[in-house]
């Protein structure tokens, strides 16, 4: 049976400056009257979408961008507000906030509190200030774990950490030196990502340019090493590709998209997704312009739909970056395949990437840092089983 259940995203595409690798859509020309604004075509949006898809609430809420902690208090208290009528304590699993460290204060944390936010997300990244400098993140490694320890001290949720390798400037003693200043912080989950470098983004331009150089591929992998290591030792588990949890504190948003259920992505740029009858999935990106979105955000939205052979593809995909993996009875559940002999098939050549049993298939930790490899190889099995079309 298939879960009806919606979680929902809200795109803030707020920030004070942009991060030079970053190429999420955001916006540093705005002021408080288009943030209104913003608020409004978001409490527009989901109005409709809610009452076209019969919905009445969501299991998990996610407020990201952009920047949402540099939101105006004053809006993001009616914000909150407006989204706690959808958010059931005794229903509802997780409510998360993003914010950067520096923008946070002990008013900004009880508004949260006060409102039903139950976790937040903190951008770290990096505590290396030549590090931070040479991609342009706001703050000071001073003014970071100052922050911290405002949250120590402050929050009473669940809070997660995001740390990026692989950044310009950034090595094995620089990342040591991060983690024993973070050690006394470190919250019940982290998100580690391995930095990306996209085309349009000033920190490609730069590369290209010969401006500023990277780790090299073997530094980068040490460091990921190093910090996996060191995480071991903390007590944390790698439940996700990215991403790492202890004592049970698993970000629900996430697992929602890994599993491929059904969310709402509301706000300029935002994506929503979800299952219908056939078993193909509904997807609808909403305009990536602020100033198009405020005048009506359901202008220029774009509808895709995802079927046959790329929507078995893209649940196996998102199931196999997960340390539960895949589940063949819930698999066969959703599109009548028997995906068993294939991922038996695949384990076989890439040993040691999965393990396999009768429930299921589940990358090891090997799996999860080459996953590209045996994907590539599940597309081509798919070929064969999937005729083009369906």
């Amino acid at each position: 049976m298939h879960d009806a259940t919606f979680s929902l995203y809200v795109h803030a595409p707020f920030c004070k400056s942009r991060c030079d690798y970053c190429d999420f859509y955001s916006t540093v020309d705005f002021g408080q009257d288009t943030i209104r604004q913003w608020y409004e075509s978001v409490r527009f949006q989901l109005l409709r979408t809610m009452q076209e898809l019969s919905l009445s609430g969501f299991k998990t809420i996610f407020i990201g961008g952009g920047t949402p902690s540099i939101i105006p208090l004053s809006i993001l208290r009616d914000l909150l507000r407006f989204l706690n009528d959808f958010y059931d304590a005794n229903s509802s699993d997780e409510w998360t906030v993003e914010a950067n460290p520096e923008d946070i204060t002990k008013e900004f944390l009880d508004t949260l509190s006060q409102a039903g936010v139950t976790r937040i997300s903190v951008g770290v990244q990096s505590l290396d200030d030549t590090v931070r400098k040479s991609v342009n993140r706001r703050a000071s490694s001073k003014t970071i774990l100052e922050k911290l320890e405002l949250i120590s001290k402050n929050w009473k949720g669940s809070w997660s950490l995001d740390y990026i390798y692989g950044l310009p400037f950034q090595d094995m003693a620089s990342i040591r030196s991060d983690f024993g200043k973070l050690r006394i912080f470190l919250p019940g989950h982290v998100s580690l990502y391995a930095l990306g470098v996209e085309e349009g983004t000033v920190l490609g331009s730069n590369i290209h340019a010969g401006k500023l150089n990277l780790p090299s591929i073997d530094d980068s992998i040490d460091s990921a090493e190093a910090v996996a290591q060191f995480l071991k030792e903390e007590g944390f588990f790698r439940y996700e590709v990215s991403n790492w949890e202890r004592s049970g504190q698993a970000c629900l948003h996430n697992e929602r998209y890994w599993q491929m259920k059904n969310w709402l992505g509301i706000g300029p740029s935002a994506v929503s997704n979800w299952l219908l009858p056939d078993n193909s999935y509904q997807r609808v990106q909403t305009v990536s312009d602020l100033g198009s979105y405020c005048k009506n955000p359901f202008l220029g939205q774009e509808t895709t739909l995802i079927s046959g052979k790329d929507a078995v593809f893209e649940t196996i995909m998102m199931a196999l970056r997960t340390s539960s993996g895949l589940n063949f009875s819930a698999f066969f559940d959703r599109f009548s395949l028997d995906i068993k002999a294939l991922m038996t098939r695949i384990s076989n050549e890439f040993l040691g990437f999965f393990c396999l049993d009768a429930q299921g298939c589940s990358p090891t930790d090997k799996g999860m840092d080459l996953l590209n490899l045996p994907l590539l190889k599940i597309l081509d099995y798919l070929d064969q089983i999937i005729p083009t079309g369906e």
